[in-house]
């Protein structure tokens, strides 16, 4: 394994390569590099964090996790990764600046969720389901935080600090906002789909595609089962509420996600998978036995695997996820679920 000096390197680099691979036959060269780089940011921002909270090996098998991800590979070329590496630094900055309030982390906080609703909204989430999201999980944090105080804290000062912290980030986040929209309009969502219409064909033919669908089931698993299973552990419990507090930030997110070419459930998915890779690395705790360790690199590997075995037949970020299996089975059945 890497030494930790060598460890983001490595993560950035292999970031570079499948983005550049994974998009190389569906979009356009200049697509492909800017989406390389943002998803190369994703995946240090997930090692950075998995690193700080589970210690070394969990910095390693987190991005890993993350880059195993199909649906994540799949949105190269289709939108959403600029909105999923903001959102997730802007949730992780306000979370710890909620444990350390500091007049840097609180504008740098404002500044990001300004950044991340912005983002949302150019890729197809409205300006009101975004900061619906983005605010519900910072006033949860907030509460989160009151909720989790320690024994040697007054609980009043911890309520006034992260209320307070939390106010002035959304203050700063709401001015650069306003700001915004004094500037001339972005593009409108349909401007941008008949733009990125132009440059990301879906090149993976549906034949293919369906029959990769038990792949790309079995590829998601791994990571949701080692999230699940990850020890809870009482002195991580203000961290582990900022995971899943994004995590069902970026869950409602995707689900209000429309058009720019990238289907909801493409969204979603990108949202999500940072933060289930970060829970995941929980499998990795420095304090977890040998044994289990083993274990969820063996899982780690079944994904790793299954994302090889699918390659390059599985759906972009702009394309509709196939039906499962069973309900494809089942005249009328897909019709009557879209």
């Amino acid at each position: 394994m890497p030494s930790t000096r060598l460890a983001l390197p490595v993560v950035v680099a292999a970031s570079l390569a499948l983005a550049a691979s994974a998009g190389g036959a569906v979009a356009a060269p200049d697509v492909v590099l800017v989406d390389g780089l943002l998803l190369a940011l994703l995946s240090a921002i997930v090692h950075g964090a998995a690193r700080a909270i589970y210690g070394g090996p969990a910095a390693l098998a987190a991005p890993a996790g993350l880059l195993a991800a199909l649906p994540v590979l799949g949105a190269v070329g289709g939108g959403g990764l600029a909105a999923a590496a903001l959102a997730t630094a802007a949730l992780l900055v306000l979370g710890r600046c909620l444990l350390d309030p500091t007049a840097q982390r609180v504008v740098l906080a404002g500044v990001l969720l300004a950044a991340a609703a912005l983002a949302l909204a150019t890729d197809g989430v409205s300006r009101e389901a975004a900061l619906a999201a983005l605010g519900g999980a910072s006033l949860a944090l907030a509460a989160w935080r009151a909720l989790t105080a320690e024994r040697c804290e007054p609980r009043w000062r911890v309520t006034q600090g992260a209320a307070t912290a939390t106010g002035l980030a959304w203050l700063i986040g709401g001015a650069l906002l306003a700001a915004v929209s004094l500037l001339p309009a972005l593009p409108s969502a349909g401007d941008l789909a008949a733009g990125v219409a132009a440059v990301v064909p879906v090149a993976v033919p549906d034949e293919a595609v369906t029959a990769r669908a038990p792949l790309l089931g079995l590829n998601a698993l791994p990571l949701l089962v080692l999230a699940a299973l990850r020890p809870w552990r009482r002195e991580r419990r203000f961290v582990d509420g900022v995971l899943v507090a994004g995590l069902l930030a970026a869950v409602l997110a995707g689900a209000a996600a429309r058009g720019i070419n990238v289907a909801p459930s493409g969204v979603a998915s990108v949202l999500a998978a940072p933060w289930l890779a970060l829970l995941a690395g929980g499998a990795w705790d420095h304090g977890r036995a040998p044994g289990a360790r083993r274990l969820a690199t063996l899982a780690l590997a079944v994904q790793a695997a299954t994302a090889v075995f699918a390659w390059p037949d599985y759906p972009r970020a702009h394309a509709p996820l196939p039906p499962p299996p069973l309900l494809a089975a089942v005249p009328g059945a897909v019709e009557a679920a879209r």
